[in-house]
């Protein structure tokens, strides 16, 4: 007869439970922006995802949210996105997941010149590394570029024995510090437009 009291007890505390109005913090939704490498010619595989991280650290982009980079990712290897198409297709992208704006990311420059050296340096080559970033704000409604801005060049030097290993783009460390530099210069303009442009 407890026992039977005790759960009679316990159902009458879940069923009064189920009846009170959940409290909810959640803000709304915010506008979204997807970050996409493009044009193709001019891509560089990681630059999206490093824009993305860049932006954030700045405190215009909380006015703001950027689309699943794994989405923006596929969408963009399965489209034509070469030159002149490729504002066109970002639009598109855009629209495909419900962003607010797109915003191409390039690099015009992202060149390595090796050279080997001589006396009195033989046994050495030069490593120069250039590199220079374009981004550009895309309207998705009509595939106009609202906005462009770029990085000035970013050049590096390395001299290194000709007995090291000669390291492929993707593992060159100086590629990615040119490369955090010139995303560094683009961060804090490009997450201010953006920041402008989502105000109601």
């Amino acid at each position: 007869m407890i026992v039977f009291r005790t759960l009679a007890f316990l159902l009458l505390l879940f069923v009064l439970a189920a009846c009170v109005p959940a409290v909810t913090t959640a803000e709304p939704d915010k506008p979204t922006v997807a970050l996409i490498n493009a044009p193709t010619e001019l891509r560089v595989d990681v630059l999206a995802d490093e824009l993305e991280l860049a932006l954030r650290a700045d405190p215009a982009s909380a006015a703001y949210d950027f689309s699943r980079s794994f989405s923006v990712r596929f969408q963009e290897t399965h489209r034509d996105m070469y030159r002149s198409r490729a504002p066109l297709q970002a639009a598109f992208i855009a629209r495909v997941l419900g962003a607010d704006y797109a915003v191409m990311i390039a690099a015009p420059l992202y060149e390595r010149e090796v050279k080997l050296l001589d006396f009195p340096f033989a046994g050495k080559r030069k490593i120069n590394i250039t590199v220079e970033l374009q981004a550009q704000i895309v309207d998705p409604e009509t595939a106009l570029v609202l906005a462009s801005f770029r990085s000035p060049e970013i050049r590096t030097l390395r001299i290194e024995s000709v007995d090291l290993p000669l390291l492929s783009k993707e593992d060159d460390p100086d590629f990615e510090r040119a490369r955090e530099e010139a995303l560094q210069d683009l961060a804090m303009p490009l997450a201010t437009e953006l920041a402008i442009l989502v105000l109601p």
